[in-house]
């Protein structure tokens, strides 16, 4: 059979029918468990972030424990004993008191807003627990390591330059900690409220999470006045939401109700866990907001216009571009495929190479990369992803043989993804 090749000019998204909301790690029980995917237990789990090998690390609220999820969904426990407490040192032996925000940086240290204990800790890679900030005591007060003081810090968020950002609840401000632990105030006065303005005298309302651009602009979800406030050029602004509710639209025309989680994809794209209003929002970077999925509170995986959700708090994602969010009520951890947020779009003609095509069992696809893995994903004509598989790209080129066996007869769509470029063809199978 003659080697069939696929030259493919690409600017595509992936299909809205492929949207689909399925659960990476959690029973749904209030409990703890360690184990593989669905047989483990959270309890109100909430911050959630990735490590470069594809790790997550949850807050798991309730269970004072920093849980551990591999790439396909089992769960460990990174550190904390499930005592409430204050203890540094070993993680086995680490104690947490409602741990909180989560953050990773480039090194893979994991910081936790440790919220009830007032204190910023750190966790290296090896497990060793440290506090990078804070007194212990609920109060205000700028300085280096012990000698700054926070109130409640929830959401928490980590710069290129290893610089961590809190969003320090119950002080009503902005802080900055450095990777010598010297904390500085970034915004807000302290008062409760939601004035736009010069960063030192604007105020906000149980600022949380955060996201920090390339250019060191900063976007949070400011809770209590249900919006996304901008911070830059020592200003403050409202990005998105205005007064509670569900209303889409464009910048303070929207409405959230009492929004945690932020994420910025590579394209400038804004995710949000809407909380109260259980929906995973989506803003467009000049400020219009859709709603990506979720609707009344519960529990129901499947595609978007279906899925449910209960007090969705915080956003991850992963170099695929899927988006994963800590359920709270729900006690998991779900996984939306099919957004391709981090996926930047492409122009241009790329080939791929596939042999056979039609095929019975295997099928070798061969084309560039762009990074030293790549990832093959296969749907059905439904939208459906079908099969799914990482592979190294050894000088930036893909030659790898999948199975196909277990698919039925038809046609189906196949993607490759490899950094910020992805290319595509069709195999029939017979």
């Amino acid at each position: 059979m003659k080697e069939i090749f696929t030259g493919l000019t690409f600017c595509f998204t992936v299909l809205t029918a492929g949207a689909q909301v399925s659960t990476l790690s959690g029973s749904g029980i209030a409990g703890y468990l360690d184990g593989t995917a669905t047989s483990a237990q959270f309890n109100y789990p909430n911050g959630i972030g990735m490590d470069k090998a594809g790790n997550f690390y949850v807050a798991d609220w309730n269970n004072h424990m920093i849980r551990k999820i591999s790439p396909t969904g089992v769960v460990s426990t990174f550190a904390g004993t499930g005592v409430r407490g204050y203890m540094d040192g070993p993680a086995a032996t680490a104690q947490f008191n409602d741990p909180w925000g989560i953050a990773v940086d480039g090194s893979d240290n994991v910081y936790v807003a440790d919220a009830k204990n007032n204190v910023i800790r750190k966790i290296t890679p090896a497990g060793i627990v440290s506090t990078l900030a804070g007194s212990g005591i609920a109060s205000f007060a700028d300085g280096t390591g012990t000698a700054a003081s926070f109130n409640y810090p929830a959401g928490i968020g980590v710069d290129d330059a290893g610089n961590v950002y809190v969003g320090d609840g119950n002080n009503n401000r902005v802080r900055k900690i450095t990777p010598a632990g010297v904390t500085t105030t970034v915004a807000g006065d302290g008062s409760m409220g939601s004035t736009d303005g010069p960063a030192a005298s604007a105020s906000f309302y149980g600022p949380n999470t955060m996201v920090i651009t390339s250019t060191g602009d900063i976007y949070i979800t400011d809770v209590g006045n249900c919006r996304i406030r901008k911070i830059s050029g020592g200003y403050v602004t409202t990005f998105a939401g205005s007064t509670m509710g569900t209303a889409d639209g464009k910048g303070t025309a929207a409405q959230f109700n009492k929004p945690h989680g932020i994420l910025l994809d590579a394209d400038g794209t804004f995710f949000v866990a809407d909380t109260e209003n259980n929906r995973i929002r989506k803003i467009a970077a000049d400020g219009t907001v859709t709603t990506l999925t979720g609707s009344a509170a519960g529990f129901s995986d499947g595609p978007f216009n279906t899925a449910l959700f209960s007090i969705p708090k915080c956003i991850a994602s992963d170099k695929k571009g899927n988006l994963y969010i800590t359920d709270e009520h729900n006690n998991r951890v779900r996984k939306l495929t099919g957004v391709a947020t981090g996926v930047k779009e492409a122009t241009g003609t790329r080939e791929v190479s596939l042999y056979p095509n039609p095929a019975k069992d295997m099928i070798d696809i061969h084309c560039p990369a762009a990074e030293a893995t790549a990832q093959i994903q296969v749907y059905n004509m439904l939208g459906q992803l079908v099969l799914e598989k990482t592979v190294a790209t050894p000088n930036y080129q893909l030659n790898e043989r999948i199975s196909l066996s277990q698919l039925t007869p038809g046609n189906y769509s196949l993607q490759v993804i490899s950094g910020n470029t992805k290319s595509a063809g069709t195999v029939s199978k017979y």
